[in-house]
């Protein structure tokens, strides 16, 4: 039996070599709900899979499956990151041993020297991990995974299509993303406005022509005004009105058409 390994050679064209079957195929894929959510409803992340699903030479859901995408980075899993050094043919031996994880890989084609990495609690504790999240829960496994990525990069980056970091290393180093500041809508309480302008007769583009004297700003609709200058529009239509009885005590108004103060037709009679 030949003890040759067959190599997986890589398919750099994808799945699909027409552009435009694969934009149809990544928006088919992308309206699936068994896909990973960085994929659903996101066509342009499901393109980006099946390109490196042709670089791997693997199917492209097996890559979404095994790849995360954090602040726009994109990660993959530790396990298939394992499959992929020994897919290209290299060797690869894992210990765990004292608390020491060691990670080695043998290149095929440089079989006399062996890649190195190991990880322990101090190297975890100088990059501020010890402790935290899956190193508290399982310390074993993410001291390995982090040797065996460590040694990936080192030995076979090309064998990971460039992607040699695994989703835990990613939110470690991963600037977090800025807060979206929270945009409260004021609601504005018209009901002393309209009051205001049933009282004096004004109807909706008068009142628009006021409020631009008022506040000293183009206005179109009250959807324009926050409560303090509903507020203000409100005051000087109330003011007007109040002179305006004075001056007129049979009743007054405002004409709609020229704003100024009118008098009623009882007292015009």
């Amino acid at each position: 039996m030949s003890t040759e390994l067959d190599l997986h050679q890589p398919n750099p064209s994808g799945y699909l070599d027409n552009l435009d079957s694969k934009m149809q195929y990544c928006k088919l894929i992308a309206e699936s709900d068994i896909v990973p959510p960085a994929f659903r409803g996101r066509p342009a992340n499901v393109m980006i899979a099946i390109e490196t699903a042709g670089q791997l030479g693997d199917a492209p859901f097996t890559v979404m499956q095994e790849m995360a995408i954090i602040s726009g980075k994109p990660s993959l899993s530790a396990k298939y990151i394992r499959s992929l050094v020994r897919r290209a043919g290299h060797r690869l031996r894992e210990t765990y041993r004292d608390g020491v994880a060691t990670c080695v890989i043998v290149r095929a084609d440089d079989p006399e020297f062996e890649h190195v990495a190991t990880w322990d609690e101090k190297k975890a504790k100088q990059h501020d991990l010890w402790g935290k999240g899956h190193w508290r829960k399982n310390p074993e496994l993410m001291l390995k995974n982090r040797a065996l990525t460590e040694c990936a990069r080192e030995a076979c980056f090309e064998a990971m299509a460039g992607i040699g970091y695994t989703p835990d290393e990613i939110q470690d180093f991963a600037k977090p993303e800025p807060a979206t500041p929270r945009v409260t809508v004021q609601q504005v309480d018209f009901s002393r406005l309209r009051d205001a302008m049933t009282a004096a007769n004004v109807d909706a583009s008068t009142m628009a022509a006021i409020a631009s004297d008022v506040l000293g700003r183009h206005i179109d609709s009250g959807a324009e005004l926050s409560q303090a200058d509903a507020d203000a529009v409100a005051e000087s239509l109330e003011e007007d009105l109040r002179r305006a009885k004075e001056d007129h005590p049979a009743g007054t108004g405002i004409d709609p058409e020229t704003g100024e103060v009118a008098e009623t037709i009882e007292e015009q009679k």
